[in-house]
């Protein structure tokens, strides 16, 4: 081999291996991100570029940073993008492009060409993108804006100052927008146009000048704990829009509407809170076939809720609705209210509109009606409490054809139930007492009254005023009204007349009649069937008094049940067949056995003051086999408190002081007064956790039960305060992580949380209740949750799958945890993932780097090996050539000696 060949040879071959190893498998170390300095365009696919600096560009006739190729990956590293050019601070053309951690602000004088982040896909595909942590500042037309992009994920993005809209969605279908805020800005926080199916959860749009989160034309759109607060117009929009969803969104102290559908049809609305808005709360323009469930609506003016002119089959099933001004529930369409509850200072319940279907509301007004009807017919009322308005319970003014079953007015100011101007009407099973009027009829004809309870009011049980006729008083109950049973105000002669029978009458005085010209009639044709007072024939009515001295009570009578004389009132009005009094008896429960002997009280509910049918008050002792042993509480403790009085405008805390409870207090928000009321709670035995199903995954830490001692329809909201035990914590190995108001747990590497549970009607079914950090002590961890009534209640520590704020490589993406077992995709890789972040070029495993360094290192080390060999063999051979050299000259030394 010739002279240097080997050395050179492995010397070369190392060389290019190195330069393979730098070229071609490069670490996440080893090859650094491209740096970006300038407005710039970035066509390197899959590269990763940083802008190392702020650039302050005026001089740009382009967007400062254009982006056409796929899986590029820009990080501003919070520098700044700025010029007052109108074009786009980063302009996005390809698809799998992640920006973040940009402050950009372009662009002025409002042109539509001034955008922060644009992603356009309207003539190349741009789809899967990442838009993070990003901030736009004062950009003319749009601080992020998407237009024909799809499957991109926008979060905790700020969008701030811009002069039309903070993020803007145009012909965007599947995007997910999460923890951004859009703030002050000239027309709209979030707007979602032409967009289908994209997903809007914990954002806020506040303080804008027009909307805070809007969607035009959009459907089949989600939005899940969004805020917007002080805009100027609306808090959330929906305007053409369908099919969309809205749970647990707020908006505050905006200057009109909270939440408006124009136009809208088939959205949801759940549990969606509107307060302090100046306009309507929630408000339905030319919308249908919407539901509305569980919201809650408060009003400084205007109407909650609102379903205008040309909105038809509307569902509202159990809003909370208060309003200082207008009406709670204000219906001009035709819609189907369900367990609703209205408070306001005008109107609680106001219906303009036709063919609505109300059931199980509860109306309140502190200044007018609790439920009313204006020109409205054919409406259906079931089961709606009106109680303790300022004026009138029902009130039906114009308004024919409508049928009210089963309907409650109570303690009201004036009416309970008002009837003007109204025809052919019916009332089923209604009661109305404790009022002025129970019943008020004026220039109204065909009611039908059926089983009426009108009682203790302090004028009249009914009232006829006017051009009243053609009514029919039957089967009901009008009794212990202080001015007189009813008030005869009405002209007309027979047929205009009214007409009362088999009726009960109990009340110290049975008319009053100013109307020298009203004849009614008092009776019907006697007829066979059970009377109101059990008798056999239907005739008259029943004329009771509550000291014994009614007609009914006194007359004589033959054995058919009618009394053998007339009831004469006025000289004009007779009941022709009054019915005679049937004794009646009810009895108490036996007394417990004394001296062999128990006894009963029994009344005789008709008051007849004839004792034949009366049954035994006294009698020989009976024993008792059916009893019931209460089981013992088996381990668990109990607490008892007296609420002495609490009222609506102030929640009331019950502190509790058991100390094998881990509950420091419950403050209690309600809708109505009420005193002496008793609170108990009960803590579950330990030995029956077990057996409890419907928990998710992790550790039951304490159940307990709550009786509140009132009804859960009269709790506005309560806020259960508790605590975790330090000591049980580190005896489980578990860790306790808080920063604001939020935590989590770590449990041997896995990550979970504290949620306080509800089960609310004893099935299998737990509702997790919003739970928040509050503080700690030496012993506790202090936490509270929400909830809209008591029943039974377990602190449980949920597992998750992820610790908040971590990242991970899944699939080619980079990932980070939001802390619920829900990753969100920050950056999409093309040459694959590794260590949490995006590999450069292609991905080699760490096994494989080290591997090739080692086979380098023995390549170099063996060439050095033989280098030196071949070094040392020259110089050997050099010394025995000169030695044969020495040896040959010796040889001819010694010859020439010889000669």
């Amino acid at each position: 081999m010739k002279k240097g060949v080997v050395k050179f040879t492995f010397l070369g071959i190392g060389i290019f291996i190195l330069l393979f190893l730098i070229l071609f498998i490069p670490g996440g170390k080893s090859n650094p991100d491209t740096g970006v300095t300038n407005c710039t365009n970035l066509t390197i696919a899959g590269e990763r570029y940083n802008l190392t600096n702020d650039i302050y560009n005026n001089q740009i006739a382009d967007a400062c940073i254009n982006i056409f190729s796929a899986n590029i990956t820009l990080n501003c590293n919070g520098h700044y993008i700025y010029s007052i050019q109108n074009y786009s601070g980063v302009y996005v053309n390809a698809p799998n492009v992640t920006v973040k951690n940009c402050n950009i602000t372009m662009g002025s004088l409002g042109n539509a060409g001034a955008k922060g982040i644009y992603f356009d896909g309207l003539t190349t595909l741009v789809t899967n993108g990442t838009i993070f942590n990003n901030s736009i500042f004062g950009s003319s037309y749009a601080g992020i804006y998407l237009s024909y992009s799809n499957n991109n994920n926008l979060t905790n993005n700020n969008a701030i100052s811009n002069s039309s809209y903070g993020i803007y969605l145009s012909y965007s279908n599947n995007n997910n927008l999460t923890n951004n805020n859009a703030i002050s800005n000239s027309s709209y926080g979030i707007f979602i146009s032409n967009s289908n199916n994209n997903n809007l959860t914990n954002n806020n749009g506040t303080s804008n000048s027009g909307l805070g989160i809007g969607l035009f034309s959009s459907s089949n759109n989600v939005l899940t704990s969004n805020n917007a607060t002080s805009n100027s117009i609306i808090a959330f929009s929906l305007s053409s829009s369908n099919n969309n969803t809205l749970t647990s969104n707020i908006a505050t102290s905006n200057s009109t509407i909270a939440f408006s559908l124009s136009s809208s049809n088939n959205n949801t609305l759940t549990s969606n809170i509107g307060t302090s808005n100046l306009g309507s709360t929630f408000s339905l323009s030319s919308s249908n076939n919407n539901t509305l469930t569980s919201n809650n609506a408060t009003s400084s003016s205007g109407n909650a809720f609102y379903v205008q002119t040309f909105s038809k089959n509307n569902i509202l099933t159990s809003n909370i609705g208060i309003t200082d001004s207008g009406s709670a529930f204000a219906v001009t369409g035709s819609s189907i209210l369900t367990s609703n509850i209205g408070t306001s200072n005008g109107n609680a319940f106001m219906l303009s509109g036709s063919n609505n279907i109300l059931t199980s509301n509860i109306g309140t007004s502190n200044l007018a009606f609790g439920i009313f009807l204006s020109s409205s017919n054919n409406n259906t009322l079931t089961s709606n409490n009106a109680t303790s308005n300022a004026s009138y319970a029902f009130y039906l003014l114009s308004s024919s054809n409508n049928t009210l079953n089963s309907n409650t007015g109570i303690s009201n100011s004036n009416v309970g139930f008002y009837i003007f101007l109204s025809n052919n009407n019916t009332l089923n099973n209604s009661i109305s007492s404790n009022n002025k009027y129970g019943l008020y009829l004026i220039n109204s004809n065909g009611t039908i009254a059926s089983n009426l309870t009108a009682k203790n009011n302090s004028l009249y049980g009914i009232s006829l005023n006017g051009n009243s006729y053609n009514n029919l008083i039957i089967n009901s109950f009008i009794q212990l009204n202080n001015g007189s049973a009813f008030l005869l105000n009405n002209t007309g002669a027979s047929p205009q007349s009214n007409y009362f029978y088999n009726n009960y009458f109990n009340n110290s005085n049975q008319y009053s009649n100013t109307s020298t010209s009203s004849v009614n009639f008092f009776n019907t044709t006697k007829t066979l069937g059970t009377n109101i007072v059990g008798g056999t024939y239907l005739a008259g009515n029943y004329w009771a008094a509550p000291n014994g001295s009614g007609f009914s009570q006194t007359c004589t009578s033959s054995t058919n049940g009618i009394c053998d004389n007339s009831y004469n009132f006025d000289g004009i009005n007779y009941d022709y067949l009054p019915l005679s009094c049937v004794e009646s008896w009810s009895c108490g429960a036996w007394s417990v056995c004394s001296n062999s002997i128990q006894t009963r009280t029994c009344s005789d509910t008709n008051l007849c003051q004839t004792y034949k049918y009366k049954p035994i008050e006294s009698q020989a002792c009976i024993s008792d086999l059916g009893g019931h042993i209460a089981p013992s509480s088996g381990g668990g403790s109990s607490f008892v408190s007296i609420i002495t009085n609490i009222t609506p405008d102030k929640p009331v805390e019950i502190t509790i002081n058991n100390p094998s409870m881990d509950l420091n207090s419950l403050i209690l928000n309600v809708k109505k007064e009420f005193s002496n009321s008793s609170v108990n709670i009960t803590k579950l035995n330990p030995t029956i956790y077990g057996s409890i199903t419907g928990l998710p995954i992790g550790k039951l830490y304490q159940a307990f039960e709550i009786e509140p001692g009132i009804s859960n329809s009269n709790i506005i909201n309560a806020t259960i305060n508790f605590k975790i035990n330090k000591t049980w914590l580190a005896d489980n190995n578990i860790t306790f992580h808080y920063k604001g108001s939020r935590f989590w747990l770590l449990e041997n590497d896995i990550v979970g949380n504290v949620i306080l549970y509800r089960n609310p009607d004893g099935n299998s079914t737990w509702m997790p209740l919003a739970t928040n950090y509050s503080y700690q002590d030496n012993q506790s961890y202090h936490l509270y949750a929400y909830s809209k009534g008591f029943s039974t209640f377990a602190i449980f520590l949920n597992k998750y799958d992820c610790l908040p704020n971590s990242a991970r490589c899944d699939n080619n993406e980079v990932q980070l945890c939001l802390g619920n077992s829900t990753w969100l995709v920050t950056e999409h890789c093309q040459y694959g993932c590794g260590d949490r972040k995006c590999a450069s070029s292609f991905f080699v495993s760490e096994q494989f780097r080290f591997l090739s360094v080692v086979i380098v290192v023995a390549v170099v080390i063996i060439g050095l090996i033989l280098i030196f060999y071949k070094k040392k063999h020259k110089v050997r051979r050099k010394i025995r050539k000169e030695i044969r050299k020495k040896k040959r000259e010796m040889r001819k030394h010694k010859k020439r000696k010889r000669r």
